[in-house]
């Protein structure tokens, strides 16, 4: 079976994950700046959620695309739908990410 990435501008259907990390509000904005200067950037960086559209990855993507909606820049969520996956595959997403430094 082939992931299908799909897309809305109806926010409300997303939900948190009980136990995810807290929105950081100053991330958000940084992402805001990237998503107004290029709106097709999160196009190609998709929302990861289960099939309970419990938000798996991109929580600071979807907030900041709550934002720019209310500022009146009406950007779709891109998204992939994970069956079953858990708060425990946010852990293990999230411990593999390595922050860019400048010799990046």
């Amino acid at each position: 079976m082939k992931d299908v990435i799909e897309h809305t501008r109806d926010y409300s259907q997303f939900k948190t994950i009980t136990g995810n990390r807290k929105v950081q509000q100053a991330h958000v904005r940084k992402l805001m700046t990237a998503i107004e200067s290029d709106p097709e950037t999160i196009r190609y960086n998709p929302i990861i959620v289960n099939d309970n559209m419990e938000v798996i990855d991109g929580q600071h993507r979807l907030e900041a695309l709550k934002e720019l909606a209310k500022k009146g820049m009406d950007q779709p969520a891109y998204y992939i739908v994970a069956p079953e996956r858990t708060l425990e595959d946010v852990q293990v997403i999230n411990s593999g990410r390595k922050a860019w430094t400048p010799s990046d």
